[in-house]
């Protein structure tokens, strides 16, 4: 014992003094002994272990006796102390939702919100620590096993992976962020447009069926709530399953279906008597049969603001019936229809009359307010369906004839059948014709000048009806006429000079001579006139003096100067002139060179600016025609037998020659102002004239009707502001026509008592 104690204190103190090889062969020592105390339990004998070479070999007894003494050094072990476990821990932000679980090196799981968490530190602020704890210098990661739910969040993870120092972990940090979805659906039906809105503020407009989505996502947990802010005109659309809560996904399943708002259509059956069914219709189908009298009801309802139309489609038999259908037609309101009636009786009796002074087309009579009439001529009329005894009649107007316009007056139209037809309604039309013609004779006939005729009797198809002229102006000779329609002023060009005339409104005829402007160059032939759109400036066009100029005019339609104060241009035989309805253009013909000259017009003054030309296609061209859109400008070519159609640039005013009609000596053209059809006087005799019908789309023909008048050859021609009057003059006669879609009829002719000469013009005027 004294050994051991002693070999045991000398080992304590065995470091104190010795050399470094001494320390190394004491760890040495150390090592040994440590294994022969873990061989000894395997049965190995720990002197044959035990070698420890520090520059000599030492005895097993030696080295047995310092691994003892070690041993007691250590207070019994060999094993270096175990240090202490830290726990693992943090906090969460944000967390809304439940059932987020933590993991650490992928296991002890840590449901936070739980009895695990430490403690909550605000609204939903937690402060977590796993259960297990980690050794020092051992790894450390926190990661989320599970995202929170109600609502749906996602949470990330700071500082969530390290090595465990000397201290606890504290500092892990988890964000929690709520997510957001989309809320849509499907719209169907939809006719026109829908404002849908969520949640009182996010609006969305919807134009056709299909799929939507708000503009605005909303957070899950949170509500959503699909209303109709704006119904689509005459429909109604409700919301399904527009309403709740977000649970972590998109929501798509909102239904919106519109269907259109419609009322039924009822009425009352009254007079039937018979034993087969009334069968009755509406707008063509729908159909209901009755056999008793009373109210009916069409099954089928009618859109708002769509019509209805109640017919008799089976008249009762046995005994057979007549039944009528009063207020059956009209459109359908915000409410039910429940005043059609109809009205059976055995006997029915015929509504009718005649009709005088028809010519224009599209005319359609109506009687009690369903029982429609087309009619096309002149002459009795008869309603297909038959009125009761006793029930009322009322003849109407439904649409009033075109082309020409006419208004059509309805006498003895209504009242209540008795116990025979109706055979005395009378209907009569008139067209709005020209209140009076003026008509320019050149120099060269008997009396040359300016004559004013007064309007036919009220209603009869004729402007012309007085066998002399109401007013008489004598000149050097009158060339040309234009009509300011808006200041009610005739125009004449004469020798020299350009007239105004004020049309006496209480005297249909008569002239009041206003101003007079003087040309600026000499010139005794062809002088022609053309009115600028703005009632602002006159143009005219000299043949002999091969001069274009202009005149001023003033507000009231008076000239304002002389045409020596404006520019004037050098052309070769101006022979007529036209202005597009835009005002911007302004075409010439001219003869001698065989061109048309195109003068763009100033925007500010009015003048007419450097031309551009344009050759002509055959001979010289003598007359041109412009249509109302400005889109066609036709050039008569007498030589030919051509009328040239040249299609205008919109833009620059340029002329395009896209086609033509064949129509024999022609000399002048008149276009309508409807743009319907072209009429075309001959040159030569026999005298007469041709319509060209036109295809308004392209300007071209679509057929010809010509009319030989008689006489030597036509001179002048105008067509009044409905295009339904056609006056043409030869040498001493006047003729006038109606014109209609498809025919043109003469209304009657008027010899003049002066001869017009080579040359006249004719203006027509209300």
């Amino acid at each position: 014992m004294n050994f051991l104690h002693e070999r045991r204190t000398h080992a304590c103190t065995f470091g104190a003094g010795a050399s470094q090889a001494t320390t190394q062969t004491t760890a040495k020592l150390f090592i040994a002994a440590r294994d022969i105390s873990s061989s000894s339990t395997r049965g190995v004998a720990p002197a044959a272990l035990l070698r420890v070479k520090a520059g000599r070999c030492l005895s097993a007894l030696a080295a047995f006796s310092l691994a003892v003494s070690l041993t007691a050094c250590g207070g019994g072990s060999l094993e270096p102390a175990a240090t202490a476990p830290h726990t693992i821990g943090g906090k969460v932000a944000g967390l809304e939702g439940s059932g987020l679980v933590l993991q650490n090196n992928a296991g002890d799981d840590l449901p936070v919100g739980s009895t695990h968490v430490v403690a909550k530190s605000g609204p939903a602020s937690y402060t977590f620590a796993f259960a297990g704890k980690v050794e020092e210098g051992k790894p450390y990661a926190v990661t989320v096993k599970t995202q929170p739910t109600n609502p749906t969040q996602t949470c990330s993870v700071s500082n969530g992976a390290g090595t465990v120092g000397q201290a606890d972990v504290t500092d892990v940090s988890l964000v929690c962020s709520t997510q957001s979805f989309a809320v849509g659906g499907l719209v169907s039906g939809l006719q026109g447009t829908v404002v849908l809105r969520n949640n009182a503020g996010d609006d969305l407009s919807v134009s056709a069926d299909g799929s939507f989505v708000f503009g605005s996502q909303v957070a899950s947990g949170a509500g959503y709530q699909v209303t109709v802010a704006a119904q689509p005109p005459n429909q109604t659309c409700s919301v399904n399953q527009g309403a709740g809560t977000i649970n972590g996904a998109a929501v798509s399943n909102v239904a919106v279906v519109c269907a259109t708002t419609a009322y039924t259509v009822h009425g009352t059956l009254s007079g039937y008597q018979g034993s087969d069914p009334l069968v009755l219709h509406n707008n063509s189908g729908d159909p209901i049969s009755l056999q008793a009298n009373g109210v009916f009801q069409f099954p089928v309802p009618v859109a708002v603001g769509a019509g209805y139309a109640v017919t008799v489609y089976t008249q009762p038999g046995t005994p057979l019936q007549t039944c009528s259908v009063v207020n059956g037609t009209g459109v359908m309101g915000n409410q039910n229809v429940s005043n059609v009636a109809v009205i059976c009786s055995s006997s029915a009796l015929t509504i009718g009359g005649t009709i005088s002074g028809l010519q224009g087309s599209g005319f359609t009579l109506q009687n009690n307010g369903g029982d429609n009439l087309s009619v096309t001529y002149n002459g009795s009329f008869t309603f297909p369906a038959g009125v009761v005894s006793g029930a009322t009649y009322n003849v109407t107007v439904s649409a009033a004839p075109s082309m020409p316009a006419q208004t059509c007056t309805v006498t003895n139209g209504t009242g209540t059948a008795g116990l025979s037809n109706v055979t005395n309604v009378s209907v009569n039309c008139s067209a709005d014709f020209a209140m009076s013609m003026y008509l320019a004779s050149a120099a060269g006939a008997s009396n040359p000048g300016l004559l004013g005729f007064e309007n036919g009797p009220s209603g009869y198809p004729d402007p012309i009806h007085s066998s002399s002229p109401t007013s008489f102006t004598t000149s050097s000779g009158s060339t040309s006429l234009v009509l300011n329609a808006a200041t009610g002023t005739v125009y004449e060009a004469v020798d020299g000079a350009v007239k105004s005339y004020t049309i006496n409104s209480g005297s249909p005829g008569n002239l009041t001579l206003t101003s007079t402007a003087n040309f600026s160059f000499p010139g005794s032939d062809g002088n022609v006139l053309a009115l600028a759109p703005s009632g602002r400036k006159l143009f005219a066009v000299s043949k002999a003096g091969n001069r274009l100029s202009s005149f001023d005019l003033n507000v009231d339609g008076t000239l304002a100067g002389d045409s020596s104060d404006h520019w004037t241009f050098s052309l070769m035989s101006p022979v007529d002139l036209v202005v597009d309805p835009s005002g911007k253009f302004l075409y010439v013909a001219n003869e001698g060179s065989n061109d048309i000259s195109r003068f763009p017009i100033d925007s500010f003054t009015g003048n007419a600016t450097s031309p551009t030309s344009v050759p002509g296609i055959g001979g010289p061209l003598k007359s041109l025609a412009i249509d109302p859109t400005g889109r066609f400008l036709y050039a008569a070519d007498p030589v030919f037998g051509e009328i040239y159609l040249y299609a205008i640039g919109q833009s620059d005013g340029s002329l395009t020659q896209v086609g033509g009609m064949s129509v024999a000596n022609v000399s002048q053209v008149k276009m309508d102002p409807y743009g319907t059809f072209l009429v075309a006087l001959s040159g030569a005799a026999p005298a007469g004239f041709t319509l060209v019908r036109l295809n308004k789309a392209s300007g071209l023909s679509v057929s010809f009707s010509s009319v030989l008048t008689g006489g030597t050859q036509l001179t002048a021609a105008a067509i009044d502001a409905t295009g339904s009057k056609l006056v043409v003059a030869d040498d001493d006669t006047v003729r006038s026509y109606s014109v209609t879609p498809t025919n043109i009829l003469m209304g009657s002719s008027m010899p003049v008592f002066t001869s017009v000469g080579s040359r006249s013009a004719i203006v027509l005027a209300r």
